[in-house]
């Protein structure tokens, strides 16, 4: 009987002390984790930090802490864009609607002003007309950004390239189209396609001279349809301006007089791109040629 107590006295006490142990490893095992929380929680999105140290970290926990890193940072970077394009949208709105006030608060002080009040109404439907299409434009970005899923059919992409070249040809431009077939057949939504080449090839008239020709190339690249886009670019963009072509409401001109172009247009591109799992790419040549090249 004494015995069976001591062997119950020492087995009582080993799995205490044995639970002291494990308590004791299971904290120094999860001491990274809590501190990786803890530095985890002191980020936010106007943190000058935006990636938690790794250089403490255990290496098992070194994948989690990368892609968590990741994520941070691109949630960040889309945070700062987001606050620029609203910015920008705040300011390209601005405008317009000052000049609506400036209108209003001259045609009330001088009623009886025949010059002012004639002219009115045509400015009125000037200024609202462009803030339609600055909303419009801004509406289309966001649709395009959505991810509600595309209907995908088959579609004749030289006949779709034909059509936009007539739409948005007002002034009879000199083109030259170069295909070496008739029909090249995409499967992708006809709607997305039809906007991003509108956007593209009513760029190329709009930023070359009208004494240019506008080329448009397709051809086959392997699995791909690929089609370029040309033409001569007379704004003195560089290689540096390439690199912001695609984000929304950018403009080259920083003091953005021009009130037909508001910097949406190739963005719209981009994100209609990324939906349909297509690239879009742009480069400048040695003789100012600027080409646009759409992978689908």
């Amino acid at each position: 009987m004494v015995r069976g107590y001591y062997f119950y006295s020492c087995f009582s006490t080993c799995g205490i002390h044995n639970k002291k142990i494990v308590s004791v490893v299971v904290d120094k095992s999860l001491k990274p984790i809590d501190n990786f929380n803890s530095q985890l929680g002191e980020i936010n999105l106007n943190s000058e930090q935006i990636k938690v140290p790794t250089d403490q970290l255990p290496e098992e926990l070194l994948p989690t802490a990368s892609a968590v890193n990741q994520f941070i940072m691109e949630t960040h970077e889309l945070y700062k864009r987001e606050k620029r394009v609203t910015s920008d949208i705040a300011h390209e709105l601005k405008t317009p609607i000052a000049e609506l006030l400036s209108l209003s608060e001259v045609a009330i002080k001088f009623p009886h002003e025949e010059q002012i009040t004639s002219q009115l109404a045509s400015d009125v439907q000037q200024i609202s007309n462009r803030l339609k299409n600055i909303v419009n434009g801004i509406l289309l970005l966001q649709k395009s950004s959505t991810t509600t899923a595309l209907e995908k059919s088959d579609i004749n992409l030289v006949q779709l390239i034909e059509n936009t070249l007539k739409r948005e040809n007002l002034n009879n431009r000199e083109i030259s189209f170069i295909k070496n077939q008739n029909g090249y057949t995409v499967k992708t939504n006809k709607v997305a396609l039809d906007t991003i080449l509108s956007n593209l090839i009513n760029n190329a008239f709009y930023y070359s001279p009208d004494n240019s020709p506008v080329t448009v190339d397709i051809s086959e690249d392997k699995d791909n349809t690929v089609v370029q886009i040309s033409n001569l670019c007379t704004n003195g963009c560089n290689e540096e301006d390439l690199n912001r072509f695609f984000e929304p409401l950018w403009q080259q001109d920083s003091s953005r007089t021009s009130t037909q172009r508001y910097g949406l247009g190739l963005a719209i591109v981009k994100s209609y791109c990324e939906r349909l799992g297509a690239s879009i790419s742009v480069s400048l040549g040695p003789d100012k040629q600027i080409t646009f090249t759409l992978v689908i």
